[in-house]
């Protein structure tokens, strides 16, 4: 079996292994829901999208997971050719029934759509002059002046 090509496999290079790669994607804060798939995703350092699955116990049992899991690999190896740049994706899963092949390669290729839409307008605003991400605070724009304390109640302004 190991002489034989496998050209269906899904390569090492092409997942996310580690907790610390998963939560560099969570910590991006790029996320999209599309019906039940849950989509989280970073651009890709090394130029190969990549993908981490969280399936979580509210699925079902081990078999109902895995079945799962097979699905969204067999989707994101029929839609990376698609992909307009390289993502490290996590996809996980709300509870719900099994849907056909199809529809998660739907379902996954509006999520990567959307995700790249929103890093494309990230990257943008990052050219601007404005933070990279809704989350990074943006530099205050007096930091050389000092703040004029409002008299207290008193009519005296507090003294340090």
């Amino acid at each position: 079996m190991s002489g034989t090509p496998r050209p269906f496999r899904f390569p090492r290079a092409s997942r996310l292994q580690h907790k610390r790669e998963f939560d560099a994607v969570y910590a991006g804060k790029a996320r999209v829901e599309r019906g039940p798939l849950v989509a989280n995703a970073i651009p890709a350092v090394g130029g190969r999208s990549r993908l981490g699955l969280s399936i979580g116990r509210r699925m079902g049992g081990a078999v109902r997971r895995s079945r799962f899991k097979r699905l969204l690999r067999e989707a994101f190896r029929h839609e990376q050719a698609t992909f307009l740049s390289a993502y490290d994706v996590v996809l996980s899963l709300r509870p719900h029934e099994e849907l056909p092949l199809e529809t998660y390669r739907s379902l996954l290729s509006e999520a990567l759509t959307a995700l790249d839409h929103l890093w494309t307008k990230r990257r943008q605003r990052n050219r601007n002059g404005q933070p990279a991400s809704p989350t990074t605070p943006a530099a205050p724009a007096d930091v050389d002046t000092p703040r004029q304390q409002a008299p207290g109640p008193s009519g005296s302004s507090p003294e340090c």
